[in-house]
């Protein structure tokens, strides 16, 4: 179920992509002495921060809810989610290259992640070999962050 909300919410970090192109914010940052790279590590630096009170505000609402079996793992909880926000949030900024438009990146964003997040699902079915199964697990751990933490979880 948690999956499915951060599938969901993936368009967010797509969507700053696709507008930032579409406006050509970095050419005018640039034209105004702006370093790229001071740029981009700050707005990952603040998408990681808007994407960790998110994250905060899960574990608050496991106690306040009372979730004994959630609560016994709740710091544990809290790191592998943390660790998954950075492929996940650099997963929103290279899909962002795809589109476009911001529009065509808004509606088909749930789309394309739930793809990222299904497919490796597809290939772990029995119909594959033992072999191609393995190898394209391998494969899918690296690109997918969505196998990595349903893994961990």
């Amino acid at each position: 179920m948690l999956l499915v909300g951060y599938v969901s919410t993936i368009g967010l970090y797509l969507l700053g992509t696709t507008q930032e192109r579409f406006d050509k914010t970095r050419y005018l940052l640039n034209f105004a002495g702006m370093r790229s790279s001071s740029y981009i590590i700050g707005k990952f630096l603040a998408d990681l921060i808007i994407y960790s009170i998110s994250n905060i505000l899960l574990v608050i609402s496991v106690f306040v809810l009372q979730l004994d079996q959630f609560s016994k793992h709740a710091g544990i909880m809290f790191l592998i989610l943390t660790i998954f926000g950075f492929p996940y949030i650099i997963l929103g900024y290279n899909l962002g290259y795809f589109f476009e438009d911001p529009e065509s990146a808004f509606k088909y964003s749930p789309l394309i992640s739930l793809l990222v997040y299904a497919i490796p699902s597809l290939f772990s079915l029995p119909i594959f070999p033992d072999a191609v199964r393995i190898l394209l697990a391998k494969f899918f751990d690296i690109i997918s962050p969505f196998s990595n933490l349903n893994n961990c979880l």
